[in-house]
């Protein structure tokens, strides 16, 4: 077993009950058979690994993972997401290569470390520098810090004044399969021909702005346009007050709730819609929803903040400068609906781009990353 995958506790791989990182490390390892990389273990909750399912609970995951390293000894481990689980591992394999791959800054020390606010104030308090400290040690320990887009590195590396210690970044995007999420038969609608459909995808928290949105649709309904707004995506407990909110800002817009869809469906969610919107308030690392919507054949209407324009560029969508403006995306979104040929351009570009972040290219570009820490000495 030269290579293991750490995926995070919680939610098993295959995905079934969704989880954008177990998404990922799914389809991640199934590239890999694809394009031959040999032995590659991927670790997750709920699968069976030497007869024995491994527990979802933290604690419990965390112990049984460390054993089967201590057991099998792989040369390198890749931790998706979890740096503080760096130490313990490096604790049982002190002479494996190790990566860290990171999908966002939410586990980089908690809370009072995420990146430095609009004001530029930096928080100086004893916890925070200790805690600071400690996550920078943590990033500089490791033989890789894998990011899914160059705003991630360049944030973090700002964030925990990396420019000045070593540490070894590589920006790797996350891909798509093109096959799976591909465009309906009609390819677009004509200008008030019928309803025009519009999704959102994602968690229902307050950083992915849905009341933003909504707060807009007035004007879509000033100018008579027959719409329809779908959301998908569950809403943790801790933000049942904000999807209170949204029920009311929604009580009188054609919005349908759907909650949680199991990824092998979404690909029809995605074809069932004309154009997806993104209105994320913080800096998103990368944004997938965006690249499952553009290889279904989708324009997206997105906030112009973090990794997101990366992906989404103004041949693909508008990106909307003031993420926190209503009307700017209701403005985009009238748009879209009144110029069809324009809509469909998009559309057409959209699917275009997409192919060019493949999980097979993923795949090529974290065997890069093994063969290069194979040679390289400590």
């Amino acid at each position: 077993m030269p290579i293991a995958i750490l995926a995070p506790e919680g939610l098993p791989v295959p995905p079934t009950r969704g989880g954008s990182v177990q998404i990922y490390v799914h389809a991640l390892q199934r590239s890999f058979d694809d394009i031959g990389v040999p032995d590659v273990c991927l670790l997750a909750p709920e699968r069976v690994v030497r007869g024995n399912k491994l527990p979802s609970e933290k604690v419990s995951y965390r112990k049984a993972v460390l054993q089967i390293l201590r057991d099998t000894q792989p040369h390198v481990v890749q931790v998706e997401n979890r740096p503080d689980f760096v130490a313990a591992v490096r604790s049982v394999l002190p002479h494996a290569k190790l990566i860290l791959n990171l999908h966002s800054t939410t586990f980089l020390a908690g809370r009072r470390l995420r990146p430095a606010a609009a004001d530029g104030r930096a928080d100086h308090s004893d916890a925070h520098v200790a805690a600071r400290s400690r996550m920078r040690r943590i990033l500089s320990s490791v033989d890789c810090v894998v990011v899914n887009s160059h705003y991630l590195q360049q944030s973090i590396s700002r964030s925990f004044d990396l420019g000045r210690t070593r540490w070894r970044s590589r920006v790797i995007y996350p891909g798509v399969d093109a096959t799976t999420f591909c465009p309906r038969e009609d390819g677009g609608i004509e200008s008030g021909a019928k309803t025009f459909r519009i999704l959102f995808v994602g968690r229902v928290i307050r950083q992915k702005g849905l009341d933003v949105v909504l707060r807009g649709l007035h004007l879509l309904q000033e100018k008579n346009v027959p719409y329809k707004i779908t959301v998908v995506g569950r809403t943790p407990p801790w933000e049942r007050t904000y999807r209170a909110h949204l029920e009311t800002l929604g009580e009188h817009l054609p919005l349908e709730w759907v909650g949680f869809v199991s990824p092998s469906k979404l690909p029809d969610v995605y074809r069932s819609a004309d154009v997806l919107v993104c209105p994320s308030q913080r800096e998103e690392a990368f944004g997938l929803v965006n690249l499952e919507a553009m290889a279904s054949g989708l324009p997206v209407v997105a906030s112009k903040v973090g990794g997101i324009p990366e992906v989404v560029n103004t041949d693909t969508g508008v990106l909307v400068a003031e993420p926190d403006n209503p009307t700017a995306f209701a403005r985009a979104l009238l748009c879209l609906y009144q110029d069809s040929a324009y809509r469909l351009r998009l559309a057409q570009q959209a699917r275009e781009r997409a192919q060019l972040f493949s999980w097979q290219r993923t795949a090529e570009c974290f065997s890069e990353v093994y063969e290069e820490l194979a040679r390289w000495k400590r």
